[in-house]
């Protein structure tokens, strides 16, 4: 970074300078967007091992990022080009040229377009609660009926160039009606959480251009699994799936994702050693197809969530313990008025 930095002091005029300086503040981005990207992991692990100190440590180190590197770089770039606090052209100039790099950086052939003219939707619900208790466990039905007026949907099309559009719209109408279901299960050494999911959508979408209207019938389904090996050592897995379901202007794929963990009590109750396998089968995905009768086009994206993660905390100190104020057994009479 340090070269970097010499390297835009060095040109020798300001258009060298200013493609020199665009290139150095987009190296500055992609490193601020790498440690932004760390911060869903270890929230994550700190969900998992149930440390709300250190979930409230990363969130605020996570809203303090940006203003950390706009401290760190702002003044150094100032420095290794001063005509940028002094000279306007020239900061209109080096805003073209970076922007132009970050458009390099994605696929043309898609857009995102604003929607100012959004309006509020509006829901009518009729949501019912079941729940059976045994031995074993427990079952939980929700059955659910949803009237949106003016839902707001993610809306994509092809325009005539084979460019997809996407965009936030109001639709006429929504209707959604279906049941989640959840199921509590133990037995010895097993513990399972399990459930899914089943509705039928449909939406009058004949207010927009081209009526995308659809009808769509979305299911999934959830597991999680706890094996206890020992009485120090037990074994969890989780896995969630989506099925492809219909949406306004295209379809959307299926998702899967799952998620393998052993984990070990160190030091009595006071830590634990774990070992985390996140997306073991490289499944987690996010696609969906778009067609207007002309154009079919079919995008799919990998997040790269495939990992081995190994975690090891520690606890100090003890726990509060709070005692229930102890009442007198018999009120003291108060004293009565009388004369001296």
């Amino acid at each position: 970074m340090d070269d970097a930095y010499a390297r835009v002091a060095l040109c020798a005029d300001d258009d060298a300078r200013i493609d020199t300086a665009a290139q150095l503040i987009l190296t500055v981005y992609d490193e601020f967007y790498r440690r932004l990207c760390e911060y869903p992991h270890q929230a994550q692990r700190a969900f998992e091992d149930m440390d709300p100190h250190a979930s409230i440590r990363i969130s605020q180190e996570r809203l303090g990022l940006y203003s950390l590197y706009i401290a760190e770089h702002g003044p150094r770039i100032l420095a290794a080009f001063p005509a940028l606090a002094t000279d306007l052209a020239v900061w209109d100039a080096l805003d073209r040229v970076f922007t132009a790099m970050i458009v390099d950086r994605y696929d043309a052939r898609h857009e995102f377009r604003g929607n100012p003219a959004l309006r509020p939707e509006y829901t009518d619900a009729l949501e019912l609660g079941l729940q059976d208790t045994r031995s074993w466990g427990s079952v939980q039905l929700n059955p659910y009926l949803r009237k949106t007026a003016h839902a707001v949907r993610y809306i994509q099309t092809v325009d005539s160039t084979g460019v997809s559009l996407s965009t936030f719209d109001n639709v006429a109408s929504t209707l959604v009606a279906g049941s989640d279901l959840n199921v509590n299960y133990h037995h010895a050494a097993l513990t399972i959480f399990g459930g899914g999911s089943v509705y039928r959508y449909s939406s009058d979408a004949s207010n927009l251009a081209g009526d995308l209207s659809t009808h769509s019938l979305v299911w999934s389904t959830r597991a999680n699994a706890t094996w206890k090996l020992s009485p120090i050592t037990d074994l969890q897995a989780f896995a969630n799936y989506r099925g492809p379901y219909a949406r306004e202007g295209g379809s959307q794929t299926a998702f899967v994702y799952m998620n393998l963990a052993l984990r070990r009590k160190l030091w009595g109750d006071q830590g634990s050693l774990t070992l985390r396998v996140a997306d073991p089968f490289n499944l987690m995905t996010y696609g969906y197809r778009t067609a207007d009768g002309r154009v079919i086009e079919l995008s799919e994206q990998h997040f790269g969530q495939r990992g081995l993660f190994v975690t090891i905390s520690r606890n100090f100190g003890q726990e509060l313990k709070l005692r229930p104020r102890q009442q007198d057994a018999e009120p003291q009479a108060s004293p009565q008025p009388g004369p001296p």
